[in-house]
């Protein structure tokens, strides 16, 4: 790869915003639509969905190992809207939602070359 744009797209923020909430760390699990954490995480291996915030500060450090530059990490909501136009569709007002996955997913923008 020689040159071009990577996006990262996922729940999660800067180091700084997602650890002053969390200091113990953000994994947690959700078995039949009920959130799961601390030592209950181990109960049921295999048989829930774990998840954790994405640490941005990390991938964009780890970007710039690589060689990737002029990163910028933005809400959803502001990266997609350009995009979109005025349209009421409901995907896209899924997607801008500030109160949903506009405001709680973030795009992180990498580029090389």
């Amino acid at each position: 790869w020689k040159a071009g744009h990577l996006l990262t797209i996922d729940y999660g923020g800067a180091a700084d915003e997602i650890y002053h909430r969390k200091p113990a760390g953000t994994i947690r699990g959700h078995y039949h639509h009920e959130r799961v954490t601390g030592t209950n995480l181990y109960r049921l291996p295999g048989r829930q969905n774990l998840t954790a915030d994405v640490n941005f500060d990390d991938l964009a450090r780890w970007g710039e190992e690589l060689g990737l530059h002029d990163h910028r990490l933005v809400t959803q909501r502001k990266y997609c809207s350009p995009f979109l136009g005025k349209s009421s569709f409901l995907a896209e007002r899924f997607l801008t939602n500030l109160h949903g996955a506009g405001q709680a997913f973030k795009v992180l923008v990498q580029e090389r070359g």
